[in-house]
């Protein structure tokens, strides 16, 4: 019965594949145009958007900073932005600086309201800060307000009456300081060095244990080679001591020249063969380099 209601003669079938396929033919284009619409729509949006110069930022923004010396107390906002700053925070400098403010040291900068280490550690090694300026008297203690809010000009700028001067306490001629006894006050009085840099050899030191060469001050990142002439280390310095064999896994690995895989390589050596008597035989291990072993010595004992 079924076969009487669904069966097609040979002629029937060829006229209903046909049709299949014209229908599936037409279906085609419809589905074409409708793409070639969007396409269009979507290429026309493209061109109305504007154009980004190749190697630019719609921020103003060089893609790569490019760094230069530059003395802040002169350094324009188009240099600034150009080492990487924002236009935003370089405008806040400039009006800080036009404000009245005067920079001595390169921790100065981070009075400027919104600027943080970020922004000013790969400006260290350009900073140059002309005599004038680094030997002048700093300004009165306003432009250091807790929350280092940049001052309007119209604040200050008729009213002289109460304004109070401080001579600058940086050294003025040559002094040797010992970078393993100063405190950081003192360190802040050496030309260059502000409250970051002073703080950091203070850690320095801590690590170590004390230090041994001036040439270690370098460690610190950035720290301004110009200052090396004012540190003097004691002919006989006090040096912390870590006994390599006594010692736990986590008093070696917080030292600067031992570190984590130095002090596996040493515990898993003092399991397997016992305690470390000497520097030939620590030399022997090959744990260390023959350079890592020579910076290490004055910090050991067995």
């Amino acid at each position: 019965m079924f076969r009487e209601y669904f069966y097609f003669r040979k002629s029937d079938r060829r006229v209903i594949v046909a049709l299949a396929v014209v229908a599936i033919f037409c279906i085609g284009i419809l589905v074409g145009k409708q793409l070639g619409r969007t396409d269009a729509t979507a290429t026309a949006d493209t061109d109305r958007q504007p154009e980004t110069p190749a190697g630019s930022v719609q921020s103003g923004q060089p893609a790569s900073p490019v760094y230069s010396a530059f003395d802040p107390n002169t350094v324009t906002k188009e240099q600034l932005v150009g080492m990487g700053i924002s236009e935003r925070k370089a405008q806040t400098f400039i009006n800080y600086r036009n404000a009245g403010k005067r920079f001595y040291s390169p921790d100065d900068l981070l009075d400027t309201y919104g600027w943080t280490a970020d922004d000013i550690e790969p400006l260290l090694p350009y900073i140059r800060i002309a005599r004038r300026h680094d030997t002048a008297a700093p300004p009165d203690n306003r432009y250091r307000s807790a929350s280092r809010t940049p001052y309007r000009r119209d604040t200050f700028a008729t009213d002289t009456t109460h304004v109070s001067r401080y001579t600058s306490n940086k050294f003025r001629t040559l002094t040797l300081v010992d970078p393993n006894t100063a405190d950081t006050t003192l360190l802040q009085r050496i030309p260059g060095i502000g409250s970051y840099y002073s703080r950091q050899i203070v850690r320095l030191r801590e690590r170590l244990g004390g230090i041994t060469r001036l040439e270690q001050l370098f460690e610190i990142n950035h720290f301004p080679e110009e200052a090396l002439e004012w540190f003097e280390i004691a002919q006989a310095p006090d040096i912390r001591k870590i006994n390599l064999n006594r010692a736990d896994f986590k008093q070696l690995a917080a030292h600067p020249y031992i570190g984590y895989e130095h002090t596996k390589a040493l515990q898993n050596y003092i399991r397997l063969y016992g305690p470390i008597a000497s520097v030939d035989q620590l030399a022997a291990t090959r744990i260390f380099t023959s350079e890592e072993l020579e910076q290490l010595l004055p910090y050991i004992e067995f």
